[in-house]
């Protein structure tokens, strides 16, 4: 793999995720309890059916409303290793 495209799937991801859970009520909880049922049928839904058929900053756009940014990540970090 090469380094940066990591980077930017981590980024991608959060915004996923925050979409998601935008969405789906208790996902994180949900998620915690091995439940992926509702993330996985959001990620279908949103990304895997137009995700050939479109590019990368297309599909994120459409599933999360932004372009891609590191709003979500950064927040996501904030939770994680801050407890914020």
């Amino acid at each position: 793999g090469y380094v940066p495209t990591y980077t930017i799937g981590e980024l991608a991801t959060a915004q996923f995720f925050e979409a998601a859970e935008a969405q789906i009520p208790d996902l994180s909880q949900l998620t915690e309890q091995g439940e992926f049922k509702p993330l996985i049928s959001w990620l279908t839904e949103n990304v895997h059916k137009v995700g050939s058929s479109s590019t990368t900053d297309n599909v994120l756009q459409a599933a999360t409303g932004q372009r891609l940014n590191t709003s979500a990540f950064k927040q996501h970090l904030q939770r994680r290793y801050l407890g914020h």
